[in-house]
């Protein structure tokens, strides 16, 4: 039992590190337009 939550947070980290970086690429790529734009 122990191994297979070992296993789940893991993968739960992994996750949450990769819509880190998603969410973090969209914001730059906002902000980025917003300058362009303005």
């Amino acid at each position: 039992m122990e191994k297979i939550n070992i296993i789940n947070n893991k993968n739960n980290i992994a996750k949450n590190c990769l819509g880190f970086k998603i969410i973090k690429g969209i914001t730059l790529k906002t902000l980025i337009l917003n300058k362009y734009a303005i």
